[in-house]
């Protein structure tokens, strides 16, 4: 079945692409550092994703996360969902297999992947913003 889906989008000059990138997040408010522990609310995490130095897809989160501050990491799971086609459409045929086999876990390739978020933490204060964009991932896929 998956392969005569493959075959229609193929068909329709689509090459659509979904998948869940997993974000580790620590609270620096663990208490260890003189400060109390307090939980941090984590209220909008705009990320933009890079192939090949190239802006894709940009998103947020769709409620607000609670980090606790007890040193633990929490995951923020982004949903990306992409056509390859339509990003490749310029680039060419190698271009796509090359993600794909960089991503495969393939060395005879060349990708780069890139994450950027803008964090948004609620504060008794009121929201503060991260003052620029974070690069959570860069990786080179050789």
């Amino acid at each position: 079945m998956d392969g005569a889906r493959l075959l229609s989008a193929f068909s329709r000059n689509e090459f659509p692409a979904s998948f869940t990138v997993n974000v580790a997040v620590i609270n620096p408010n663990d208490g260890k550092g003189g400060s109390p522990k307090s939980a941090a609310t984590l209220t909008s995490f705009a990320w933009t994703l890079l192939l090949d130095n190239t802006k894709t897809i940009t998103g947020n989160i769709t409620s607000p996360i609670t980090i606790p501050g007890t040193g633990q990491q929490t995951i923020i799971p982004l949903q990306m969902k992409l056509d390859l086609a339509t990003f490749f459409k310029n680039k060419g045929y190698d271009s796509v297999i090359n993600l794909a086999l960089a991503l495969g876990g393939a060395h005879r390739s060349t990708s780069r992947i890139t994450l950027r978020a803008t964090p948004t933490i609620r504060t008794d204060f009121g929201p503060i913003t991260y003052p620029g964009e974070i690069e959570i991932v860069d990786k080179e896929f050789r």
